[in-house]
């Protein structure tokens, strides 16, 4: 199973679709995982036995590289409002970090 395809995302929004569904998910929960603060989510992963250990680790390292998989694949099952609504929470936070971390100018000299 390769993380951040279609098929891999559906088995995981299976799994945490509940969260979206009653609204568990909130801008704060968007801003830890697109700071990359995954261990929760990892761990859930882990525990639903729907996952070998390879696959977990996988996801894991697929999650650490690229945070906005791991929302790819919370959204699979969500409303056309939702994920508009976390896609434009998601562009924000990314030009918050953008202005807190800047890219280098290069000097000519």
């Amino acid at each position: 199973m390769i993380f951040g395809q279609r098929e891999s995302n559906s088995y995981l929004a299976a799994i945490f679709s509940y969260d979206f569904l009653d609204e568990h998910i909130g801008y704060e929960t968007i801003a830890r995982i697109h700071r990359g603060e995954i261990d929760d989510w990892i761990r859930d992963l882990a525990a639903s036995g729907l996952f070998s250990a390879a696959e977990v680790r996988a996801a894991e390292l697929a999650w650490r590289k690229n945070p906005r998989l791991l929302l790819d694949a919370l959204l699979e099952d969500a409303d056309e409002v939702s994920v508009k609504r976390w896609e434009i929470a998601w562009a924000r936070l990314d030009r918050q970090s953008q202005s807190v971390h800047p890219a280098p100018v290069a000097e000519h000299g």
